[in-house]
């Protein structure tokens, strides 16, 4: 939450800068030569436009993955963009604050430009690229303390400062863009024809961006040649955060999905609502353009501070409502997995009686479903146990399609429907305490309701299709297909398993172990007990992070191999005394994101066999990028050991890593060649086909 509350505080103090400049635009009439400047006010909100949907751009891909590197640098580029040209009417004009924060964030906006591009495309970056960034960050100091130095003659307007400092804004502008398309130049020498594809709508998007700025607007200004204004020049540069959040989208950096029909509805009723208010307001009052850009500009800064104070007062005011809804989904998601892994509708059942009981403190509850067009009893509890009473409720039983009473009974029924009808009803007795059902608890169990009726029609139509499903794979597929799909669905498995983890579990036990941390400073429980239970809580969230790790490497998915590898090089230094070289030389090859986490499980784990058997104390890794494959090599200088007729048989030896490492390669369909003598050590090589890889990727992608 907090890793959010960042941005979202960058964003408030955007908008608020941006108002009050806009406020002395509209109040101060000295500022009124800004109209024979550029013509129109409307060229102030249309950058003032372009300015928020930079911002806006930075602040939804951020808020999608605050964790990951590539989307926070993706957010300061965008942020400090934005900011800079929304603040440039502003400055021209010396609205205080306005040619300040300007200053700050243009120059900032290069360096984040290649701290961005560091990081993406994902691949080995050459060194030159790490000067560049250091060049960009010295350039932006220096206009800063320039600036800020001899702030007290800006006063005067210094014409050879400023010209100094636009100057120095304008080069580094130049050496961060030339850099980046000269580094995803190089890219297209070494990638596949779906990478290349990507990098040159990166390059285009780049160069139609940037360029009319600079060379139609920019620099004729500082030569003092003809130039068209900087606003119509401005127009081109709303391409590039379109085009990088298409991208990151493209690279599964982030995924960005938006339901058109509800934003549709919401800028439907927010633009008559603005039109309601204008037509009212122009019926008693006249509506000049000063006066309707100030009302509508009012009106949807209400508006939108309306909907964020609704968003920090809501979860507090809702909590226990959310953390149900949380309880509901959670049991939703397990039954889900029940129903994919073939459990029959009995499991089920009991799974959504034991969530009502979570949800609604009652007496009982009982679940019947529909076979064959007859009702049978699935699951029962409580005062239902014995069967008596669900079979009296079966004799009472309609169809109505909502929650009614049976008073006779003394139990609520909730039909469970579908498209063909009625299939069953969920039956629950009296609340523990006798008091009747309140609002939220009815809105939670006709939740559970609607959610019961889908999964278990799921679960009979999944049970019917499920074999038939596997049988039509098996046809469709090669068995090369069909390993390499089932890696990356185990792999997407993991993945979501070490997510709820980290997001789920551990977020419990932090809780837990800060709820027992302020009872302890509430002396209710002792500080003989409360050491014994700290030190329970850190060691299961140490070992619940360490194995929310093992399941799912995300450093890969945000930095990239390299930069991975060198963790774990530093990781496996640490702990073992071993000394690991590393070697990559893999041409600013772009690995594809699933490719480079089965490359990096391997590793791993051919360094800690090498570690665990070899008994050497040196071990060396590398990676080269060879026409189309990648090949790995692994090589130890330990006591090394008889290689068998078939690597089957290293399972006597405990050799099990080799034996697994083996079966990851045969699944990706490379080549795996190891070579070992007796007190020589041991040297592994895989080879992976990269083009095969993504082109089984792109197959099972559109197989979907």
């Amino acid at each position: 939450m907090k890793k959010k509350m960042i941005p979202i505080l960058f964003v408030f103090i955007f908008v608020i800068v941006n108002l009050y400049c806009l406020g002395r635009v509209l109040t101060d009439r000295s500022l009124l030569r800004f109209l024979s400047k550029v013509s129109s006010i409307d060229y102030y909100y249309s950058l003032l436009f372009i300015g928020l949907m930079f911002v806006g751009t930075g602040l939804v891909c951020f808020l999608k993955r605050p964790d990951s590197i590539v989307i926070r640098s993706f957010f300061y580029l965008m942020y400090t963009s934005g900011f800079a040209i929304a603040l440039s009417n502003a400055s021209g004009l010396d609205v205080l604050p306005g040619k300040e924060i300007e200053v700050i964030t243009a120059s900032l906006a290069p360096y984040f430009l290649i701290r961005f591009f560091e990081f993406f495309p994902s691949s080995s970056k050459p060194l030159f690229f790490q000067y560049i960034r250091r060049v960009t960050l010295l350039l932006a100091a220096i206009i800063n303390i320039v600036f800020f130095c001899t702030y007290p003659y800006h006063l005067s307007r210094s014409p050879e400062l400023l010209q100094f400092i636009r100057i120095a804004l304008i080069a580094n502008v130049c050496i961060s863009l030339i850099a980046c398309i000269c580094l995803t130049y190089l890219h297209l020498k070494m990638n596949s024809s779906k990478v290349k594809n990507q990098l040159y709508i990166l390059i285009a998007s780049l160069v139609l961006s940037f360029l009319p700025v600079l060379f139609l607007s920019l620099i004729p200004a500082i030569l003092h040649l003809a130039n068209i204004p900087f606003f119509f020049s401005l127009l081109s540069i709303i391409l590039f955060p379109a085009t990088l959040a298409y991208l990151l989208t493209m690279q599964e950096i982030i995924d960005i999905k938006m339901s058109m029909r509800p934003l549709l509805f919401e800028i439907l009723a927010l633009l008559l609502s603005l039109v309601s208010v204008n037509v009212l307001f122009f019926l008693f009052y006249p509506l000049t353009p000063e006066l309707f850009y100030r009302l509508n500009g009012f009106m949807l800064v209400i508006l939108a501070i309306y909907h964020l104070i609704q968003k920090i007062v809501e979860p507090l005011v809702k909590r226990e409502w959310t953390s149900k809804e949380h309880d509901i989904q959670r049991e939703k998601k397990i039954i889900l997995q029940q129903i994919l892994n073939g459990q029959h509708l009995a499991s089920c059942g009991r799974l959504i009686v034991n969530l009502i009981h979570q949800t609604v403190d009652i007496n009982g509850a009982c679940l019947i479903w529909k076979k064959n067009q007859a009702p049978k009893i699935i699951y029962q509890t409580g005062i239902f146990a014995d069967g008596r009473l669900a079979d009296a409720c079966m004799q009472h039983l309609n169809h109505k399609k909502n929650e009614h009473r049976s008073e006779a009974l003394n139990c609520h029924i909730f039909p469970l429907d579908n498209e063909q009808g009625n299939k069953g009803w969920i039956i629950i007795g009296q609340k523990i305490n006798e008091t009747h059902l309140d609002r939220n608890e009815r809105l939670l169990l006709e939740k559970i309701q609607s959610d019961a009726a889908e999964l278990l029609t799921s679960t009979e139509t999944l049970s019917g299709l499920g074999r038939e499903l596997r049988e039509t794979q098996n046809r469709s597929l090669s068995q090369e297909q069909f390993n390499h799909a089932l890696l990356i669905d185990r792999e997407e498995e993991k993945r979501k398993l070490s997510i709820y983890l980290h997001d789920e579990v551990l977020q419990n036990v932090i809780l837990m172990a800060n709820k027992v941390e302020a009872l302890h400073d509430e002396q209710i429980i002792g500080d003989k007990a409360y050491l014994e239970m700290k030190e329970i809580f850190m060691n299961g969230i140490y070992d619940i992070r360490e194995m929310s790790r093992e399941l799912h490497p995300f450093m890969v998915e945000d930095l990239g191999l390299e930069q991975s590898l060198q963790a774990l090089k530093r990781k496996l230094q640490n702990n073992y005394n071993v000394v690991i070289q590393t070697a990559y030389d893999l041409s600013l090859k772009v690995i594809s994101k699933k490719l480079a986490i089965q490359v990096y499980r391997m590793i791993k784990e051919l360094l800690y066999n090498a570690i665990k058997h070899s008994s050497s104390p040196f071990v060396s890794v590398s990676l080269k990028s060879l026409d189309h494959s990648l090949i790995i090599n692994v090589k130890d200088k330990g006591k090394g050991f008889k290689i068998p007729a078939s690597l089957s048989n290293l399972t006597e030896e405990n050799h099990l890593g080799l034996i697994t490492v083996q079966k990851r390669v045969d699944q990706l369909g490379g080549r795996f060649d190891i070579t070992s003598e007796e007190g020589k050590g041991t040297s592994i090589t895989i080879t992976l086909p990269l083009e095969r890889s993504d082109e089984l990727e792109y197959q099972r992608t559109a197989g979907r």
